[in-house]
Parts: C-alpha cells; structure tokens; sequence
C-alpha cells in the first residue's frame, strides 16, 4: 500500500502536524441496498501537537494537500 505523508514544521524545525493519504478498501450501499467494493484516495491521519491546534495550522495543512494532489 502506497501513503503520501505531508508534514508542517514550525520555524524551528519541530513537526507541528501531519497528514497522511492514501487508498482504503470500503464497501458502500447505492439506494438499492447492494454493496460495492470501491478503493478512493482518503485521510488515513491527521494530526496537529497540542500546543499549535486551533491556530489555522490544520487548515494550511488540509489546503495544501487539496492543492498539491488531485482527487
């Protein structure tokens, strides 16, 4: 399985937060009732340290990724 980890330092160099993509195996319903297999790109983890949450750092990251890969 293949992940694509986006990191976010502080000026000092510190890891503040962490992303990490990939593909998942899921099962879904359609309005019929009847599963489907499907395998999207989805956010396995995500993390922003304590100390820096609820500062927009979450935000830049998660915008980044969107920019960055396309979905």
């Amino acid at each position: 399985m293949k992940f694509i980890f986006f990191l976010l330092f502080s000026h000092k160099g510190a890891v503040i937060g962490i992303l990490k993509i990939g593909y998942k195996k899921l099962f879904v319903y359609d309005t019929k009732g009847r599963v489907h297999e499907m395998e999207p790109m989805c956010v396995l983890d995500f993390y922003v340290h304590e100390s820096r949450q609820r500062m927009g750092c979450g935000k830049l990251l998660f915008e980044y990724m969107l920019k960055v890969i396309i979905v």
